[in-house]
């Protein structure tokens, strides 16, 4: 079994290695985020498709609005509601 003088070391050298580890993935993602690991190309191309996305969104949510308006005035026409 080991003794509480044994344990300690391996806790704080595991720790150390947990920090070290965390320390590196986000000075990594840091520099990722500032544009030092991203070319401006993948950068835009990632623009590119977001704004694609968002103008999709912005469509799909035109075309519910409309039916919305359709469906309520089809149960508007007479007087049911």
């Amino acid at each position: 079994m080991l003794t509480p003088s044994e344990i300690w070391p391996m806790l704080v050298a595991a720790a150390g290695i947990v920090y070290g580890a965390g320390h590196i993935v986000g000075s990594t993602v840091t520099k990722m985020q500032n544009g030092k690991y991203i070319t401006k190309e993948y950068c835009s191309k990632q623009h590119e498709l977001t704004n694609d996305k968002f103008e999709s969104i912005v469509n799909s949510q035109a075309e519910i609005l409309q039916s919305l308006h359709d469906i309520k005035a089809w149960i508007n026409k007479d007087g049911i509601a």
